[in-house]
């Protein structure tokens, strides 16, 4: 499975991503996982939009910051980690046509990223 990385580092000072992983192809009947993370640190980052199908998906979230979180809300979705803890999350959602913000809640106006789904 080919893998595309979002990332959205804050620009003020204070370092840090958001990261999903993506499937290359769409998703079929069987349900597909999306993994996403959250670090203090990131050195390569890529900023953009990505799109996926509506359908049922599994949501891994690594959570490595102590100071970030990883959030996604949208239509019958609103999972996130938590701000002062790290661990592995894992959902399972129904994601449904539109659009779903994936941000870091303490700095929501620096780390976010888009999530389309068609």
């Amino acid at each position: 499975m080919t893998h595309r990385r979002i990332a959205d580092a804050l620009a003020t000072g204070v370092a840090g991503a958001l990261l999903v992983t993506l499937p290359a192809a769409p998703a079929s009947a069987a349900r597909t996982t999306l993994r996403g993370s959250v670090h203090d640190d990131f050195d390569s980052l890529r900023v953009g939009d990505r799109t996926v199908t509506h359908g049922r998906y599994r949501i891994v979230v690594r959570d490595a910051s102590t100071m970030h979180n990883w959030h996604i809300s949208g239509e019958g979705v609103d999972k996130r980690t938590t701000v002062g803890g790290t661990g592995r999350w894992v959902w399972k959602v129904r994601l449904r046509p539109g659009t779903y913000k994936i941000v870091c809640d303490p700095h929501h106006q620096q780390m976010k990223l888009r999530l389309t789904v068609t």
